[in-house]
């Protein structure tokens, strides 16, 4: 069941200035797409559930979505080419980091194309879809998953973490989520001005994966090879096998 649509007092220009609140729902982005697809609700407009009953990542895989965690998606309509939409979710990501940095202060890191880590274990994810026509996008859904205070089932627990594990102390999730929408909100200003370097500067910052070698699972072949930084529409330039490459899909794995 939703909440009605609420005007909040986030302070933001765009994302999540109208949040339409759900107890529990099968999937926060099919939400958001079936409201995009009406093209009813304002930019920026945010779905938000404690629970996901058929959460998902990327690939449809599942995303475990119990109580105390946070999960969202934000829809958007930006003046961006299709070829460039990789860099909303570089500035997702960059955001959930900041965010989860000013609450906390506590550290994390971006693994190439739409994972955030903590000591190397996964702490959030972001999905982004598109829907374009003619080489325009009529509009794009962002959702976010981060691991707040929710439990992670045992199978887990060697590759997933949560904020509330890692600083051991429990967090005030409308706060930090708050914290996050300030941030997205700063970066898709940035991005829909055109000013695409700041965002890959952003991202590049909170990554460790420049110069490591990695192994990079597309299909059903694996290569491996040295990252040597991202080109200008997010794609991430690797040297294999002394050639210089760009990675636009694929499972990376760090070495």
């Amino acid at each position: 069941m939703a909440v009605p649509s609420e005007k909040t007092n986030i302070h933001t220009k765009i994302i999540g200035k109208n949040i339409i609140r759900y107890s529990s729902i099968e999937s926060t982005n099919a939400a958001a797409k079936e409201i995009a697809q009406k093209g009813t609700v304002q930019d920026g407009t945010v779905i938000l559930s404690k629970t996901q009953t058929k959460g998902r990542g990327r690939k449809d895989r599942k995303w475990f979505s119990p109580e105390g965690g946070l999960w969202f998606s934000v829809i958007i309509y930006p003046d961006l080419e299709p070829d460039r939409a990789m860099l909303v979710t570089m500035a997702t990501s960059a955001a959930i980091v900041e965010g989860i940095l000013r609450y906390c202060n506590k550290e994390s890191q971006i693994k190439w194309p739409n994972d955030v880590l903590i000591d190397k274990k996964k702490v959030a994810g972001v999905l982004t879809e598109l829907h374009a026509e003619k080489g325009r996008l009529e509009y794009m859904v962002v959702g976010v998953g981060v691991n707040v205070n929710n439990r992670l089932p045992e199978e887990l627990h060697e590759t997933a973490t949560s904020i509330k594990r890692e600083i051991d102390s429990e967090i005030e999730t409308e706060s930090l989520f708050k914290n996050i929408l300030r941030v997205m909100d700063e970066l898709y200003r940035t991005l829909i001005a055109g000013e695409y370097e700041e965002i890959r500067e952003r991202w590049l910052a909170h990554t460790n994966m420049i110069g490591k070698k990695i192994k990079i699972h597309e299909f059903d072949s694996v290569r491996t090879g040295v990252v040597k930084g991202i080109d200008k529409s997010g794609g991430l330039l690797v040297d294999i096998d002394g050639k210089r490459t760009v990675i636009l899909s694929g499972d990376i794995e760090i070495l």
